[in-house]
């Protein structure tokens, strides 16, 4: 079981942010791939949430 030492507000927050750098790093990757013309598919999460 999985005890959380951070618990309400300061929890949000920092699950928040988490999503936000997996949004950067995809908006990265992506600018990566379209600026090579590589094609690419976003799938899974992100495809969802899209």
């Amino acid at each position: 079981m999985v005890e959380f030492t951070i618990t309400g507000e300061k929890l949000w927050v920092r699950m928040e942010r988490a999503v936000e750098k997996v949004n950067e790093r995809l908006r990265k990757t992506v600018g990566i791939l379209e600026a090579s013309k590589v094609p690419y598919a976003v799938i899974g999460g992100h495809a969802v949430r899209a």
